[in-house]
């Protein structure tokens, strides 16, 4: 978790909320006005990429997976937090059932 705490630390604006939702899930809220999908979409693929490189972790080299999954408001037909989060969950599941270390945007049409 140290890992992936200090890739989002130096990759991330200040912008960027970042909290750490349970086990190995968090949660990033970015200002879309700041951000395209272009730009999300290699945002993810390059928190993927710095996450993804090898580390040592007691005595040993290990590799660490890592899948996105995105909602965009307001993109999606909803108007609460809840709904945001649970189409982001959707789409991070999309992404680990795809085969890991993959971004995927959630559509309702998926």
């Amino acid at each position: 978790m140290k890992h992936v705490a200090e890739v989002f630390r130096k990759e991330l604006t200040e912008n960027a909320f970042i909290s750490r939702i349970g086990g190995d899930e968090f949660i990033l809220l970015l200002p879309l006005t700041e951000h395209s999908k272009k730009d999300l979409q290699a945002l993810a693929q390059n928190l993927i990429e710095k996450i993804n490189v090898p580390i040592m972790l007691k005595g040993k080299l290990t590799q660490i997976g890592c899948s996105i999954g995105i909602s965009i408001f307001p993109d999606n037909e909803f108007n609460d937090f809840h709904t945001l989060i649970s189409y982001a969950d959707q789409a991070l599941y999309a992404s680990k059932e795809a085969g890991k270390n993959r971004v995927t945007f959630y559509s309702k049409f998926d």
